[in-house]
């Protein structure tokens, strides 16, 4: 299913958008210490600025072609990655949730409401099809990269921690914590969350070729 309105897009848009500023404004007004720290967090300046520039694709589009027609949105695969880290979000956060992470204002717009504002986005408004399932590889990227800064950043910063289910660590989660589980432990799970997202990456662009209708059975051409 696919809205090839370019209005409608802008007003959804525009709407997730305001409310993912006001997320982001709600986290950051807790004063929590290094809650830039969280992959939660990250993500969702990420979403954040992706609908910022949904939002001026979509204006500039329907100004130069009218109202009908495909919205203009972020290249696929970029928009597939954002996709991924947004979904992982959700996932990690409702698993937390279920170990004692109280559901809040803030981690439900965070965890649930803007994953799915942009997942809403994706299957209505954005072209399908020009997604390569090498392109998963490059997604491993910006998680490698957040896992690097967290081992890294004690060093750095050795006074400060993160509190999560009410205890205090200098790594923001207790799954990739060397302190309690040992180094090895934790670079296993390491490479086992950087090959996840790998393998959501695979399961969305399957998805998004398949409504692609690229996987769809052709029949016999007709020859006059």
């Amino acid at each position: 299913m696919m809205i090839r309105n370019r209005l409608l897009s802008l007003l959804y848009r525009i709407a997730a958008f305001g409310i993912a500023v006001w997320t982001c404004v709600l986290v950051g007004a807790e004063n929590q210490s290094l809650f830039f720290g969280y992959f939660s967090v990250q993500s969702q300046l990420i979403t954040t600025i992706a609908f910022g520039l949904l939002i001026i694709f979509n204006f500039i589009d329907l100004l130069r072609h009218g109202i009908h027609g495909v919205p203009a949105g972020i290249w696929m695969p970029v928009s597939l990655a954002f996709l991924c880290y947004s979904f992982v979000t959700g996932t990690v956060g409702n698993v937390y949730a279920f170990f004692g992470l109280s559901y809040s204002l803030n981690v439900i717009l965070v965890q649930i409401v803007v994953p799915i504002l942009f997942l809403v986005d994706w299957i209505l408004f954005e072209e399908k099809g020009t997604v390569k399932w090498w392109h998963a590889f490059y997604w491993m990227i910006f998680p490698s990269f957040y896992l690097a800064f967290i081992f890294i950043r004690p060093k750095i910063w050795p006074n400060t921690e993160f509190t999560l289910l009410g205890k205090a660590s200098p790594y923001p989660y207790d799954i990739i914590d060397p302190n309690a589980h040992g180094w090895t432990q934790v670079l296993l799970v390491s490479l086992a969350a950087v090959f996840a997202f790998f393998l959501v990456g695979l399961v969305l662009i399957f998805f998004n070729n398949l409504m692609a209708g690229r996987f769809r059975r052709r029949g016999p051409e007709l020859k006059a």
